[in-house]
């Protein structure tokens, strides 16, 4: 048996500026010398990588194309939008997981109790620049409404709850699934196997919450732990931590208007609830908005409280695919979905920093792995944390902090078996804030 390596921590700057082109290509401009995947891919056989090495992400529409490229000076001249970004893949990255899309999770409509119909999200959504958007309305499933809306991929799900149990708790996000499935008077484990049997997958909804009683909304945490079948849980739901500031009205009327003065990220006790699901069984996390869009009036002041752009903007899971989007309802689905199911995602809190680009990625002799998989441990394991913005960078085994740099690019040599995360912070408005929030890769003896 190899014995196990001492661990190292590697800190390297990447390059800056000129060493990374981001093209952006919109489906109509095109590039002087060809489209913008053939002169990407051009590009990376310059200065001696693979296609494969390139890893796109996808942003309303549009397709970026990143690659490491210290010496290319490229050529500039595209009819497009073109801009330059600050940091490098290496080639040492996952390059099986080569697409990057962002959502929002956990929405309402007029379906339910939202303020918004389906094709008005979307046509927000599209201009706070999302790829897809999965509806959850609460009780309902709505039938004919998934499909592509502009450059927007619309999915139905539903968040089902018993609304005759007393408190109220236990609300369950049900994705993939064919038909609307009863909550009331229904057991949680009930509801999960129903939704398995349907082919579909879950996540339980706002795990913790803190309502002051200033609010008058009740608090719907998740107590039925002892469920089996769910994919995983939110560890972020927005509406949930902005709830928890709202103490007295002085305090609630500049929140309404400004809530990223006080927004921070998950609950402490939610990661520590997932750190202690992963000690037995994969949990993946994702972030929810739990957007209504409604208004609210106080007095002769009416606001929408965390209008849908607002939140479209902030707490965001941006997902890892083998493939692209095709336009084709059913292939489309199916990624999003895979990707979702197995974890291949992480939430980000783009309000303060767009995350697209953050990888986390771990190799072991010949293998490497990205958020969501597994890798064996042979001789040890190197993990790679890279990012496009400065930042507290946190990996975490088995939920303690093993490695941490105030960098872009946090190196780790792992020596044991192990549940691997990453935790990204970042300063705004003078407070520490809770940034990136990847699912774990899974060391295995």
């Amino acid at each position: 048996m190899i014995a196990p390596r001492e661990p190292y921590v590697n800190v390297a700057p990447l390059y800056l500026g000129h060493n990374l082109r981001d093209y952006v290509h919109d489906g109509a401009a095109s590039m002087a010398t060809g489209n913008a995947s053939s002169r990407a891919e051009r590009g990376t056989e310059q200065i001696g990588l693979q296609p494969a090495d390139v890893l796109r992400t996808h942003h309303g529409g549009a397709e970026r194309y990143w690659g490491a490229a210290p010496d290319w000076k490229g050529d500039d001249h595209v009819q497009g939008t073109f801009n330059q970004t600050s940091i490098a893949l290496s080639s040492s990255t996952a390059t099986h997981m080569t697409h990057e899309y962002i959502g929002s999770i956990h929405l309402h409509t007029t379906a339910s109790d939202g303020a918004a119909s389906h094709e008005e999200v979307s046509q927000i959504a599209s201009q706070a620049g999302l790829d897809f958007l999965i509806v959850t309305d609460h009780n309902v499933f709505t039938t004919g409404k998934d499909g592509w809306y502009g450059d927007v991929l619309l999915l139905v799900g539903e968040e089902i709850h018993d609304t005759e149990r007393v408190p109220e708790a236990n609300h369950y996000l049900a994705l993939g699934i064919r038909e609307h499935i009863v909550g009331l008077r229904r057991g949680t484990q009930e509801v999960i196997d129903a939704v398995n049997t349907q082919g579909g997958f879950g996540f339980i909804a706002h795990p913790f919450e803190h309502s002051p009683s200033f609010t008058g909304e009740p608090e719907l945490p998740w107590i039925d732990w002892q469920v089996t079948g769910c994919s995983g849980l939110e560890i972020w739901n927005y509406m949930s931590e902005f709830k928890s500031y709202l103490h007295s009205l002085p305090r609630a009327l500049p929140l309404i208007f400004f809530p990223q003065l006080v927004m921070s990220g998950p609950f402490r006790e939610t990661l520590a609830k997932w750190d202690e699901l992963l000690r037995s069984r994969k949990t993946v996390a994702i972030a929810g908005t739990d957007a209504h869009g409604n208004t609210y009036r106080v007095g002769p002041l009416r606001r929408p409280v965390l209008a849908y752009g607002h939140c479209f903007k902030a707490a965001r899971t941006h997902i890892l695919t083998p493939r692209s989007f095709k336009r084709e309802l059913e292939h489309d689905k199916e990624l999003v979905y895979e990707a979702l199911r197995h974890g291949n995602c992480f939430t980000a809190y783009d309000a303060i920093g767009d995350a697209s680009g953050f990888r986390f990625t771990g190799q072991s002799g010949q293998q490497t792995a990205t958020v969501g998989q597994d890798i064996p441990l042979g001789a040890g394991v190197d993990f790679e944390i890279l990012s496009p913005l400065q930042a507290e960078l946190r990996l975490l085994k088995d939920g303690e902090v093993v490695g941490r740099a105030q960098d872009s690019r946090l190196e780790y040599g792992a020596g044991e078996d192990g549940v691997y995360r990453v935790e990204a912070y970042r300063r705004h408005l003078l407070k520490r804030r809770g940034w990136v929030f990847t699912n774990p890769i899974y060391v295995t003896s």
